[in-house]
């Protein structure tokens, strides 16, 4: 099981998603984040809801349809990430108090 945590404060818009021992696996975006980081890279459109792979990267976009995510929606799309991927994720970043 690789351990993956986040380096933001939760609740948040949008924040990576990386391995404890270094390397980024996702970044996870609200609509509005990815509409703002797309538009601010100049792409004209935004990857759709859910999981996709960034094909100049290979880091993984998930994106949210909800106001903030916390740290549930990341447990949950790292068990969808799983299946993808056939690797298990556990989540060890902070709770949404901000206690590790």
């Amino acid at each position: 099981m690789r351990k993956i945590r986040n380096y933001g404060y939760l609740p948040t818009q949008g924040d990576d998603l990386c391995f404890k021992e270094g390397g980024c696996l996702a970044t996870i975006y609200t609509v509005k984040d990815a509409r703002e980081t797309w538009e601010s890279e100049g792409e004209e459109s935004i990857p759709p809801l859910g999981i996709t792979k960034h094909k100049a990267d290979g880091v993984y976009d998930i994106v949210l349809d909800k106001p903030e995510i916390r740290a549930a929606d990341i447990k949950a799309a790292l068990s969808m990430l799983s299946k993808l991927t056939g690797e298990e994720y556990e989540f060890e970043g902070e709770d949404d108090d901000g206690q590790a």
